[in-house]
């Protein structure tokens, strides 16, 4: 039945995109992802809905699938980008659909000190509450966030994949960067023991919207046991990821489609939804550092984290020198025989 409806769905997008897309040059990104993929980034068969109604609960906000809670469910949780601009409910389209795909969804401030825990202990209380409640199991968990609580998601992921602080994600993993910022709280011999699949989703093509790319390609090299991904969008919209469902799902179905694959396969133990993803979106680790610019290029999100004070915290907190990515390029793990891996 749910796949009926999607196929519907899909069909009806298609048709209006087709009715507009000569006099509508912006539709061309979507009506390329509805040629090209399967109905990945379709609203889900479940209605999303959001606890509390208005405002935060404890500092978060659930979205989750009416009548769809099941103790096995899929758990996501979402890091706001950092600063004093971006908000939690800034991202609601986004926390919205992956509900509407079932899946249960916690979103979560990252805090303004680079402070990883400060989310992990939001995380920690949401979890404990939904288990108690609903009796989740959390064995299928995906953590994912945009700029700085992309970074701060490895940390969380770690974290919450020790046995020690729960063993979750035993069954499925996923990190998804959403043109992510540093790694905040992790070291080397932290990302060696991150596993499950980890993706990186940059805006403006190889290039990036300005944080130095060097980022991604030293955490890249130093996932020694993570399945790893590049996926890029042309965009040069570093809050791409950012409005309400129906902004998102009326115009923005390319990063549906590329997050609703990523989640899919993860979750369902497939290769069925990157494998429909168009060509055009997959990058490689060689594509991005052939792209790189010189460091002086990137003065709104240089590698060494001076541009927004935040060279003291890693420093501190760290042992990594994201500037230094081919310091660590003998130890990746790296499929080369493979040009999207």
């Amino acid at each position: 039945m749910r796949t009926v409806i999607a196929a519907l769905l899909v069909f009806l997008l298609l048709f209006t995109t087709l009715l507009h897309a000569q006099n509508t040059p912006a539709l061309t990104p979507v009506l390329n992802f509805l040629l090209s993929s399967k109905a990945y980034g379709a609203v889900g068969s479940y209605l999303p809905v959001r606890y509390p109604n208005a405002g935060l609960h404890d500092t978060y906000v659930v979205y989750y699938p009416q009548n769809g809670i099941t103790p096995d469910m899929p758990v996501v949780l979402f890091l706001e980008g950092g600063g004093k601009t971006p908000h939690i409910d800034d991202y609601r389209g986004i926390m919205a659909f992956m509900a509407s795909q079932g899946y249960f969804v916690i979103g979560a401030e990252s805090g303004e000190a680079y402070d990883s825990d400060f989310a992990r202990r939001i995380f920690q209380g949401a979890l404990d509450t939904a288990k108690a409640e609903h009796g989740l199991t959390l064995s299928k968990l995906a953590v994912m966030g945009h700029s700085q609580g992309g970074g701060q998601a490895f940390y969380v992921m770690h974290y919450f994949q020790d046995p020690q602080h729960g063993g979750y994600g035993s069954d499925a993993s996923l990190v998804l960067s959403i043109d992510g910022w540093f790694a905040f709280g992790m070291n080397q011999e932290d990302l060696a023991q991150l596993h499950g699949n980890v993706a990186f989703l940059q805006m403006h093509g190889n290039q990036g919207t300005g944080t130095d790319p060097r980022i991604h390609l030293t955490i890249w090299n130093l996932l020694h046991h993570a399945t790893k991904t590049f996926l890029t969008l042309p965009h040069d919209d570093h809050y791409y990821i950012s409005g309400s469902f129906e902004e998102l799902t009326q115009n923005k179905y390319d990063i549906l489609t590329l997050i609703g694959a990523l989640t899919y396969d993860t979750f369902h133990h497939s290769h069925e939804g990157y494998g429909s993803i168009s060509h055009t979106y997959k990058s490689s680790y060689s594509a991005i550092y052939n792209a790189l610019q010189p460091e002086a290029s990137y003065r709104e999100g240089d590698c060494q984290g001076v541009q927004y004070n935040a060279r003291d915290t890693m420093l501190k907190f760290n042992d990594i020198d994201y500037c230094a990515v081919d310091a660590y390029v003998l130890r990746r793990t790296n499929r080369e025989a493979d040009p999207i891996q």
